[in-house]
């Protein structure tokens, strides 16, 4: 039996990373999957027949003459067709386009199974290789979501640095408490990204709140995650939701925008982003 990758949890981070920022990233293990063939005789299903054909979707990117050079550097193709071709399928509890990284643990499971053995492993090296994998899913991939996933660990992305850490989201529900909402709409990464790469980095005065008040506030978060320290981090949080609405209004679900709206007034809870948004989870810290 092929090894189990879990869903992720972007605690904070989310397009500020791809602009530089720091990140911190949790396994989520309620939610994983895995690679496998269907048994001999069973019925195929219809999400059985989706998943494999997926799995010729990703094929067919890295096999595109513009990838295939990278592609063959990180993996064995060949077993991976020969494979999918055979009926491979991912088999997954994993909700899609949900923000918990559906992607990445896809992307984790095949670059396990089929990465070349003379490519290097150390960190930078290997959330590269995830990145160039899941940007098949994504207009572009900062290979956090995979990198969760295939080392099992939280991640710290502190100036560019990552460090693995042992701290699970128990340990943070000590100090914070953390509920992942479901919005109840599936949300749309890819054109979240693309908007996001488009639209906010063209607008300067966006871009002004974004680069000098958003993202240093996101890494003053992190910071104080990584050592520990959650005095009136609360508060910090608070305003990451209130900047999150005015940066990122058309990625919350109308629900959301109300429930975080009331919570950033009564200054009892903060509602923000789990993932890329548009639908799917959100995050509720709450006092």
């Amino acid at each position: 039996m092929e090894p189990s990758f879990s869903a992720k949890v972007l605690l904070f981070g989310e397009y500020s990373v791809l602009a530089g920022s720091d990140a911190c990233a949790f396994p989520l293990e309620r939610f994983s999957g895995r690679l496998a063939f269907p048994e001999p005789y069973q019925e195929v299903s219809q999400n059985l027949t989706d998943s494999n054909q997926g799995l010729k979707k990703l094929l067919d990117y890295l096999l595109n003459p513009r990838q295939l050079q990278p592609a063959e550097q990180i993996l064995d193709l060949r077993p991976m067709a020969e494979d999918i071709k055979s009926g491979l399928v991912f088999v997954s509890n994993l909700p899609r386009n949900y923000g918990t990284g559906s992607s990445g643990a896809l992307t984790a499971a095949i670059y396990q199974k089929y990465r070349r053995n003379d490519i290097s492993e150390d960190i930078d090296s290997v959330r590269n290789h995830l990145a160039f994998i899941e940007s098949a899913f994504h207009s572009k991939s900062s290979g956090i979501d995979p990198l969760v996933s295939y080392l099992k660990k939280a991640i710290f992305i502190r100036k560019e640095n990552i460090v693995c850490s042992d701290l699970s989201l128990d340990d943070l529900r000590s100090h914070l408490n953390i509920e992942l909402i479901d919005s109840g709409i599936p949300g749309k990464t890819k054109t979240g990204v693309t908007n996001f790469l488009s639209n906010y980095l063209s607008d300067p005065s966006k871009m002004e709140i974004f680069t000098n008040r958003y993202i240093p506030l996101v890494n003053e978060i992190i910071q104080s995650i990584y050592e520990g320290n959650f005095e009136r981090i609360i508060d910090k949080i608070l305003s990451i939701s209130e900047y999150q609405l005015r940066l990122f209004p058309e990625l919350f679900t109308p629900g959301m925008t109300i429930e975080a709206r009331s919570g950033l007034e009564s200054g009892k809870n903060a509602i923000k982003l789990c993932g890329s948004g548009g639908g799917g989870f959100y995050l509720k810290f709450s006092l």
